[in-house]
């Protein structure tokens, strides 16, 4: 009964050292004459289109020690208007520019966007994160968010792909900060490969290479194809080992 009742304390402390703190600090905002600001435009397509009625937010987090506990704190808020622009405006506190015990905290820029329509590179709905930002600064994030497109890939001949062969497609597009970083999405086979047949989601209305790689006993070939595809709409393509 002792040791039962010693692992549930454990247990319980253990979750509760591994809650994070969530606050709310947007009267923040009413800085005047020591703001941090960051403000920009969201586009999407190749980047000529405005992206408007995104809502912007910004926290500052604190992580905990081996992931444990740590401080999410919202500092501000924005919605972009009718041409993609936006401005966050926060005052950063003392806490958060001189972090406890050597940790550093970060300011992260989320956006709220569907993620079944809109493409972001890491699969998640941030924009970007700073580190070590000063009061009375001002950044500039303008940032393309690509609408998705899908690119279904069959892959054959799957059983010739030896041990230290290679056989890998990726399609290269532009998306992120000023859009001109380039993002990529891929999949990659092997002799043991359950399925043939892989669907990579892809920015639409903008340029898009595949490029397979083939590397078969030493001698690597690579191949591209380009694409130019509509929001939502799917594609086929069949390629061989």
């Amino acid at each position: 009964m002792k040791s039962k009742l010693s692992y549930s304390l454990l247990l319980l402390l253990i979750v509760l050292c591994g809650c994070k703190q969530h606050e709310e600090d947007f009267i923040s905002k009413y800085c005047p004459g020591s703001c941090t600001v960051i403000k920009g435009q969201l586009t999407t397509d190749d980047g000529t289109t405005p992206l408007p009625g995104v809502q912007l937010l910004a926290q500052w987090r604190l992580d905990g020690t081996l992931g444990f506990g740590g401080t999410v704190r919202k500092k501000a808020v924005a919605t972009t208007d009718a041409n993609g622009n936006y401005e966050l405006r926060l005052l950063l506190r003392d806490d958060e520019l001189n972090n406890d015990l050597g940790r550093r905290g970060y300011l992260i820029v989320d956006a709220t966007i569907n993620t079944s329509q809109f493409l972001t590179c890491y699969g998640d709905t941030y924009l970007q994160h700073y580190f070590n930002l000063s009061r009375d600064t001002t950044i500039t994030l303008d940032y393309t968010l690509p609408q998705k497109a899908f690119i279904e890939v069959e892959a054959n001949n799957l059983q010739a792909i030896g041990s230290n062969d290679i056989f890998l497609s990726q399609a290269f597009f532009k998306s992120g900060e000023k859009g001109d970083d380039s993002c990529s999405q891929g999949i990659s086979w092997s002799n043991q490969s359950n399925t043939q047949t892989s669907t990579i989601p892809v920015a639409a209305n903008q340029t898009v290479v595949l490029r397979t790689t083939r590397r078969d006993n030493q001698v690597e070939s690579v191949s591209e194809q380009t694409f130019r595809l509509l929001p939502g709409q799917r594609t086929s393509v069949q390629i061989a080992f």
